[in-house]
């Protein structure tokens, strides 16, 4: 499949488009979305693999956009919901930093 990245579109995180976004603390938030989009990703590809599985039996290579519109016709439910909260133990890492001040006093 050519270039299907492209056809990826990131949107802005906030309370309109994750709606159950959670506290930001050493990224834990961003981890625990990148695993939710990856969970959704596979439930996807487990969705699509038997129709393009028979599509390549028809025709030697398929474009994206035929397996989606083929997809679209079967009823294939192309949306995918995802909530993911790790181990509390998994949130529990080291994160190192500094501080400086100078203070000047007349």
């Amino acid at each position: 499949m050519e270039d299907l990245l492209e056809k990826v579109r990131v949107i802005q995180s906030d309370t309109l488009s994750l709606i159950q976004g959670g506290c930001t603390s050493g990224s834990t938030t961003s981890e625990s979305s990148c695993e939710a989009v990856r969970l959704c990703c596979e439930a996807l590809v487990d969705r699509l693999m038997p129709l393009k599985g028979r599509l390549q039996e028809q025709m030697d290579s398929i474009k994206w956009e035929k397996l989606i519109q083929q997809a679209y016709l079967e009823s294939v439910n192309l949306s995918a919901a995802s909530y993911f909260v790790p181990d509390f133990a998994s949130m529990q890492y080291l994160n190192y930093g500094a501080a400086v001040s100078e203070a000047s006093l007349s």
